[in-house]
């Protein structure tokens, strides 16, 4: 396994001396810089230690994917932008989260938009394929979100999808706000294409041994469904010199 952290791409310097081995900005961050700025991103992205693996948020607030009030032509030229961008960064993933944007509107059922986040879904595939990335789709906790709030019910949605540039991902702390367990990561491990985890619910420290969180039982029931990919640490508003110990401490929990 490999341990990523998401922070901003300004601070991948502090990230590569802290012993993480990527870095996953949001989505948003790449696709809104200006021309100019893009390309001196670009520019000192070559020079840098550890890359931008992944992109997460992958839509803004104003997108709406669901029901009768979509705005897709807005949404198709941001996200080509995006998609083309991240790519150039050499990213390799894009989390679809953005519970915001997926929301199913009132007085519609998950069963009756269903049919169109499978169109959706397909179109960013397809979109995601022709620059080289993959989509994993990230389940969220029912706070966030009214559809997609399980890692099994994710995994219908990749099922039905078909894609194999749309695949899954399981987020440790969303699991938990659900009372999930791991049923999910067990029957749809092939799928999983990338992961999450956050530090304890409500907490805004760097993980550590006294936060009540069993981060080492999570990577090894990833391990146990076959998955050995990428890892990504979120909730990092204080990041800071304890996250070097943090990752220490995270890479010493991780199965061989």
């Amino acid at each position: 396994m490999r341990l990523g952290i998401c922070v901003p791409f300004d601070k991948i310097d502090e990230a590569a001396a802290y012993g993480y081995d990527y870095i996953e900005p949001s989505l948003g961050s790449i696709a809104t810089l200006s021309e100019e700025e893009f390309e001196a991103v670009k520019v000192a992205a070559k020079t840098k230690p550890i890359k931008v693996e992944a992109a997460n948020v992958m839509l803004p607030g104003w997108a709406h994917i669901l029901g009768k009030e979509t705005n897709w032509p807005e949404i198709r030229e941001y996200l080509t932008k995006a998609y083309r961008r991240l790519a150039e960064l050499g990213g390799e993933t894009i989390v679809f989260g953005s519970g915001g944007a997926r929301r199913v509107p009132d007085g519609l059922t998950n069963e009756e938009v269903w049919p169109q986040l499978i169109c959706f879904s397909r179109w960013i595939a397809e979109l995601a394929r022709e620059n080289g990335l993959t989509i994993a789709l990230e389940p969220l906790n029912t706070k966030e979100c009214n559809i997609i709030t399980s890692v099994s019910e994710g995994g219908r949605l990749v099922e039905d999808v078909k894609d194999p540039n749309f695949k899954l991902l399981a987020d440790y702390y969303h699991m938990i706000r659900e009372n999930e367990g791991f049923g999910g990561v067990e029957t749809y491990g092939k799928e999983l294409r990338h992961t999450h985890f956050h530090p304890a619910i409500g907490s805004e420290t760097a993980p550590n041994p006294e936060d009540g969180c069993d981060y080492g039982m999570f990577f090894r029931k990833l391990k146990e469904s076959g998955y050995d990919g990428r890892v990504s640490l979120e909730g990092t508003p204080n990041f800071g010199p304890a996250y070097k110990d943090a990752c220490t401490w995270l890479k010493s929990l991780m199965p061989n």
